[in-house]
């Protein structure tokens, strides 16, 4: 009908997706499937390497870029020294000369301007560590809440595939000999209609428990997968 073909649709369209990230065609990937009921990486692993998360490291730079400039902008307080040299040869029988120069360049009259710079790349780095805390509280909740929806989706896959199931294909076949030897058909055609209802919802389930795995498992890409 019309929801096994829009099914079909659905995989065609994942296909080619996948297709564009690896390059190759789906069809030719050949991989066991992973167990979306056990996670490679464990929560308190995840919450621990946070600032190793794509999503924080953004604003891991923007700390790093920070901090350098605090550190240029108190260079600039430093004396600038240099050094000189020079040669020249000399006519009348008088002996060459070699000179040497020291200079040394003070930042005078300029405390003033220096230190209000020192102070707004201060202000600069504050904010970003501040950003980045911000950034890092936000990424542990998401954590927890995939976490959250990952343990309740496999309960219900689980419920669905242990108990739901096989009840409702045990009505369907019960209804099925009823008819067989005499009954209505009406009943085992409600109870097959409930049994793919259940079976479709049980996809369903799966495809958001897979996606959730997903989000959590492949948070740290060097972390092997199963």
């Amino acid at each position: 009908d019309n929801r096994i073909e829009a099914a079909h649709a659905a995989v065609e369209a994942a296909q080619v997706g996948l297709a564009r990230w690896i390059g190759t065609p789906a069809s030719q990937v050949i991989a066991d499937m992973p167990d979306f009921g056990a996670l490679p990486v464990p929560e308190a692993r995840l919450l621990r390497a946070l600032d190793r998360l794509g999503p924080l490291l953004a604003t891991e730079a923007q700390v790093e870029t920070a901090a350098a400039a605090i550190n240029l902008a108190q260079a600039e307080k430093r004396p600038d020294w240099s050094v000189a040299a020079s040669y020249g040869q000399r006519s009348d029988g008088r002996e060459d000369m070699f000179m040497l120069e020291f200079g040394i360049e003070l930042p005078l009259f300029t405390a003033n301007r220096q230190d209000r710079g020192i102070a707004a790349r201060r202000a600069e780095y504050e904010a970003a560590l501040a950003t980045r805390e911000d950034a890092r509280r936000e990424q542990a909740v998401r954590i927890r809440a995939d976490l959250a929806q990952w343990e309740a989706l496999k309960r219900q896959v689980e419920r669905d595939r242990d108990a739901l199931l096989p009840l409702a294909a045990d009505r369907s076949a019960t209804a099925l000999a009823a008819y067989r030897a005499g009954a209505p058909i009406r009943p085992w055609l409600d109870a097959r209609r409930d049994e793919l209802d259940l079976v479709l919802e049980h996809t369903k389930r799966r495809e958001a428990l897979g996606r959730t795995w997903a989000a959590l498992a492949y948070l740290l890409a060097e972390e092997p997968q199963q």
